[in-house]
């Protein structure tokens, strides 16, 4: 889908369509006049891109290439010039990837590889400060991995565990030291997560859950733990519409 919204607390409206329509991809920034989207997926299938582009407040722009076209990866980013990707897959032909690229504003750049590959993970903080947390590995695990890694700007570094293991879920913060994860899905057996887990700094908590369980979120980039936003999703049984806010 090529569609985009735009929220401004209260409701959500229609706006410029991208440039090109995509599934499973990364975005940067917590601005409505300044954002940044890349990778995915087309809908119907094929290669993966390397495409990104660019919202200035009334229109999409194509901007700098990512070095390796995939979907699926989990991204990291509160503006629009200043990104992290991380693992995700390459088709064809399928495979997960441990690679990670940064985004400075006018090119990506491969930066240090993953402890452990993944796809459909979450991850939330800045291209020199994220955390990466859950998701499936390269033994085709639905279930997912309660491994989570720290990246410093350099490296990157295994850090304590998410207390319950699945895919498909959103993140939200601005640093590797307070953030969220919420929501996902993880099989056997099939479950939609409500499950919401803080950061630290140093270990995970579950904290309150949200009001409908949901996999193949949206999620919002926001500093700290303080607020968060949910969007949409799939329930295991239909696809909803319905946004919820963390306070």
């Amino acid at each position: 889908n090529d569609e985009c919204e735009e929220y401004n607390g209260s409701a959500w409206s229609e706006i410029a369509e991208m440039n090109q329509a995509r599934a499973f991809s990364g975005g940067s920034g917590a601005n409505a006049e300044a954002v940044l989207i890349f990778g995915g997926r087309h809908p119907s299938g094929g290669d993966d891109y390397d495409l990104s582009e660019l919202w200035n407040g009334s229109s999409w722009s194509e901007t700098h290439e990512l070095n390796t076209g995939r979907s699926r990866g989990a991204s990291a980013g509160v503006v629009s010039t200043a990104a992290l990707l991380m693992g995700g897959r390459t088709d064809p032909p399928p495979s997960l990837q441990d690679q990670v690229e940064s985004y400075n504003g006018s090119a990506w750049s491969e930066v240090a590889e993953l402890n452990t590959d993944r796809i459909n993970a979450a991850a939330f903080g800045t291209n020199t400060s994220a955390i990466l947390g859950t998701g499936g590995t390269s033994g085709g695990d639905q279930a997912g991995t309660t491994n989570a890694e720290s990246w410093n700007g350099s490296s990157w570094t295994e850090v304590g565990e998410v207390n319950t293991a699945r895919i498909e879920l959103a993140g939200s913060g601005s640093s590797n030291t307070a953030g969220l994860i919420f929501g996902g899905f993880s099989s056997p057996p099939d479950t939609q997560h409500d499950k919401t887990e803080s950061w630290d700094g140093t270990s995970w908590t579950e904290v309150s859950d949200m009001t409908t369980a949901r996999q193949a979120i949206g999620g919002s980039s926001v500093t700290g733990t303080s607020s968060a936003l949910v969007a949409a999703g799939y329930t295991g049984t239909a696809y909803v519409a319905s946004t919820e806010e963390w306070t």
